[in-house]
C-alpha cells in the first residue's frame, strides 16, 4: 500500500486524474453487474423452481390415470403406486426429454422404492432406492436443482415424482452476462478515458500553467509575470493566491534592489572619505617630517655650540644660563622624535 501510495504521488495530475476516473469507473461497472447478476440468478432460481413445480404438476396430472388402474386393482381406499404401473410410468418420464435441462426423474413409491426412472444421459449402474428424504421441497445444489412434489389421489399421498435439473442454462446465461460485463467494462473505460482527456484540461491547464510560470519564474528570476485567471473555484483561488505571491516577491525583491543600492552609495561615500582622510593623514605626516627635519638640524646645532660653550670657562651664573639652554634644546629635540 505504501509503495503504491507513492506511485501515485510521483505520477503528473493528468495520469491521476486518469486513473482515478478509470478506477471509479471500474468500481460502478463491477458493482452494476454485481447486482444485475445477483438479481439475474435470483429471478433464474426462482424461474427454475417455478418451471420444474410446472414439469411436476403436469407429471401428476398425467398419472391420474395410473392411480385410477392402481384404483381398480386395490381394494385401499385411494390408489396406492406399484411396480406393476412402472412401465406407464417410464412412458410418461418418457416424454421429459423434450426438457434438456432435466438430468434425471424418478416416480417413488410412499415407501420410497424407485418404480420408475428417466436419465438424460447414461442410467448408473445401481438405481438409488433409497437414496431420497421423501419430504416436499427444493433444494438447489453445486450441480443443479431437486424436486420432491408428492402424487396425490384426493387427499391420500400416493407416491413422489422426483425431478433434478442441472444449472446449464444459467451458467451459460452468466457467460453470456460475463461477456457482455467485460465488453461494457471495455467502452466504460475507452469512454472515460476519453471524457477524462476532455475534462482534465479544465482541471489540469491552470495547474500547468501554474508550474511553467513557476518554472519560468525561478529560471529567469523575472517576478513581473503573471498567469490569467479563467474561472473560479478552488484553482481560482490557487491562480490568485500565486499572483499575489509573485507581486509580493517582486515588491520585496525591489525594495531589496533599492536598498542594496543605497548601500553601495553609502559604501562609495565612505571609501572616498576614508581615501580623504588617509591623503590628509599623510600630508600631515609629510608635513610634520619635514617640520621636525627643518627644526631639528638647527636645534643639533645649537646643542652643538651650548657643549662647546659648557667647555669653555665661565661663571657660574653663565653656567647655569648655558645648561638651561640645553636642558631647553634637548627637551625641544625630544618633542620633535615624538611627532
Amino acid at each position: 500500500m505504501e509503495r503504491f501510495k507513492l506511485f501515485f504521488l510521483d505520477l503528473s495530475i493528468r495520469s491521476k486524474l486518469r486513473l482515478i476516473t478509470a478506477a471509479i469507473s471500474v468500481a460502478v461497472v463491477l458493482v452494476t453487474a454485481g447486482a444485475l447478476i445477483f438479481g439475474e440468478v435470483r429471478s433464474f432460481r426462482q424461474e427454475m423452481v417455478a418451471s420444474m413445480n410446472v414439469q411436476a404438476d403436469v407429471i401428476s396430472r398425467a398419472m391420474q390415470e395410473v392411480q385410477g388402474q392402481a384404483l381398480k386393482r386395490q381394494d385401499e381406499p385411494a390408489a396406492v403406486l406399484s411396480a406393476e404401473d412402472a412401465q406407464a410410468m417410464a412412458r410418461i418420464l418418457g416424454s421429459l426429454s423434450a426438457q434438456p435441462s432435466i438430468t434425471q426423474a424418478h416416480i417413488l413409491s410412499r415407501g420410497g422404492k424407485v418404480l420408475a426412472s428417466y436419465y438424460r444421459d447414461a442410467a448408473p449402474e445401481a438405481a438409488p432406492d433409497d437414496a431420497f428424504d421423501l419430504e416436499e421441497r427444493y433444494v438447489f445444489w453445486n450441480d443443479g436443482l431437486e424436486v420432491i412434489r408428492g402424487l396425490r389421489h384426493e387427499t391420500v399421498v400416493t407416491g413422489f415424482v422426483y425431478l433434478k435439473s442441472d444449472l446449464s442454462q444459467l451458467y451459460a446465461r452468466l457467460v453470456r452476462y460475463y461477456q457482455i460485463g467485460l465488453a461494457a467494462l471495455a467502452g466504460v473505460l475507452m469512454l472515460s478515458l476519453g471524457l477524462s482527456n476532455i475534462f482534465q484540461h479544465f482541471l489540469s491547464a491552470p495547474i500547468i500553467r501554474l508550474s511553467s510560470a513557476a518554472r519560468h519564474i525561478t529560471h529567469t528570476r523575472r517576478y513581473d509575470m503573471r498567469v490569467p485567471r479563467k474561472g473560479g473555484g478552488e484553482i481560482g483561488v490557487l491562480v490568485d493566491a500565486f499572483n499575489d505571491m509573485v507581486a509580493q516577491t517582486q515588491q520585496q525583491t525591489a525594495e531589496l534592489s533599492k536598498a542594496n543600492q543605497n548601500q553601495k552609495r553609502l559604501i562609495g561615500q565612505l571609501r572616498r572619505a576614508k581615501e580623504s582622510v588617509e591623503k590628509a593623514h599623510e600630508a600631515k605626516s609629510q608635513f610634520l617630517a619635514r617640520i621636525s627635519h627643518e627644526i631639528r638640524t638647527p636645534v643639533n646645532g645649537v646643542l652643538g655650540m651650548v657643549d662647546l660653550l659648557l667647555d669653555s670657562p665661565l661663571q657660574d651664573q653663565q653656567k647655569r644660563l648655558a645648561m638651561t639652554v640645553k636642558n631647553s634644546g634637548q627637551t625641544l629635540l625630544q618633542i620633535l622624535n615624538e611627532l
